[in-house]
């Protein structure tokens, strides 16, 4: 009998796989992406970090964050949405192409501007003008958002694609980084080389979009910009206050300590996203194939299994941390476990916070509960840093912020979830 349920268990496990053999293979592919992007950073960290130190090192990161905020911006929002309507669109090629244009459009524009006000931001804000061009490089970087829609690619289930891309353009960077990269004074050479090679695989990508799959870029009107703009701006508020959170902590870490503690803590995110990226695209992945028919039940049973996953992940940075902080950083950089194991606690935010935003609010357009979310972490995130460092002058305040916000963001959206409950699945 025991065998038999064994079998039995199998057989619908791999009944299971067979019927959403497009989710799981989006899945991997997703994954294998965030592992790409991220591993290819931590492969040539421990490089990096030595040769050009961890102070030069730093600059690229104050750079890299500088240009988030942009980034935001040009994205603005559209991307969720984008990936609802091409989720309900596969099958519609003239859907499609008004969606894409529509978007392109829009972050383009955007982008334009943003160049203008950032180039004002370089030359009237005293000692950025000293790493003006780093800066511009890594702003210009974020072009990459424009030209290539990850958006696209997930909702028509082709994840495939984008990682073969990006695997090949990668590789291809790494010869020319061991060779131009030899001492501190080639940060410059390290952050061309980095955005170069970016830029290229989008615009394959891009090319990939307009000619082998023949979408049409269409000029949108102005009141189709306009309903865009209306139906992402709660996604826009969202992400902008946790782009601010987010990239705050990295800006406040140089202002009020140092240099060197911003590589400490760009260490501290690098390993947690180790663990975490493997897990970061469940969600993401699901959201095509169920994003018109999430029953309650189903719902609950994704948040029950992500909460343990979170769980997982923290006792494993905990365990594990110091033996990786190590081996990327060498011991100089032990310091960075600490601020890995605080930040750790706010793996349930891509999780199960993820869950109820992809599941619940978007399917049931409660957008507006997105953004007041993240309202209240991100007032929340602030407060904890201003009587923090007031109480106590240390960096560990900064990723205990975050995990803080982090709590904040959970109890929200399960407090949305049960009031609205009744109503949303009133026939279940």
């Amino acid at each position: 009998m025991k065998d038999f349920n064994v079998k039995d268990s199998l057989s619908k496990i791999k009944l299971s796989v067979k019927n959403n053999k497009t989710v799981v293979e989006n899945y991997i592919f997703m994954t294998v992406f965030q592992i790409l992007n991220s591993f290819f950073y931590i492969l040539i960290y421990p490089y990096l970090i030595r040769v050009l130190g961890p102070t030069n090192y730093g600059v690229y990161v104050v750079g890299v964050n500088i240009a988030t905020y942009f980034q935001t911006i040009i994205t603005f929002g559209f991307d969720f949405p984008a990936l609802k309507e091409i989720s309900l669109s596969r099958d519609k090629p003239n859907e499609i192409s008004k969606t894409f244009s529509v978007v392109f459009y829009a972050k383009l524009s955007l982008f334009l501007l943003s160049l203008i006000v950032f180039a004002a931001i370089i030359f009237l804000v005293p000692g950025l003008i000293e790493n003006g061009l780093i800066y511009f490089l890594c702003f210009i970087n974020i072009f990459s958002f424009v030209l290539y829609p990850q958006w696209y690619f997930q909702g028509l289930q082709r994840m495939k694609v984008v990682t073969i891309v990006q695997l090949i353009f990668k590789l291809f960077s790494l010869p020319f980084i061991f060779i131009f990269v030899k001492e501190k004074e080639n940060i410059l050479v390290f952050t061309a080389i980095t955005v170069i090679f970016n830029l290229l695989s989008s615009l394959y990508l891009f090319y990939i979009i307009l000619y082998k799959d023949k979408v049409s870029i269409i000029r949108p009107s102005i009141n189709e910009i306009k309903k865009w703009i209306k139906m992402s701006s709660p996604f826009f508020a969202s992400n902008s206050a946790n782009a601010i959170k987010q990239q705050s902590t990295t800006t406040l870490i140089a202002i009020f300590f140092s240099t060197k503690d911003v590589a400490l803590y760009d260490l501290a995110i690098k390993v947690f996203l180790v663990p975490t990226m493997i897990t970061a695209n469940i969600n993401g992945a699901i959201f095509p194939k169920i994003v018109g028919n999430a029953k309650y039940n189903l719902v609950k049973k994704i948040i029950k299994y992500e909460a343990l996953i979170g769980i997982f992940i923290i006792l494993f940075l905990v365990v594990f941390g110091n033996s990786i902080i190590t081996l990327l950083g060498g011991v100089n950089m032990l310091d960075a476990y600490p601020l890995l194991v605080a930040i750790s606690f706010s793996v349930f935010t891509p999780l199960t916070v993820g869950a109820i935003m992809s599941f619940v609010f978007v399917p049931h357009g409660l957008y507006k509960m997105v953004a007041y979310n993240q309202t209240i972490a991100f007032i929340g995130y602030f407060i904890f840093i201003i009587c923090g460092l007031l109480l106590f002058k240390s960096i560990v305040i900064m990723p205990l912020a975050v995990t803080f916000s982090a709590f904040l963001e959970i109890g929200f959206t399960f407090y949305i979830l049960n009031k609205f409950r009744k109503k949303l699945y009133k026939d279940e």
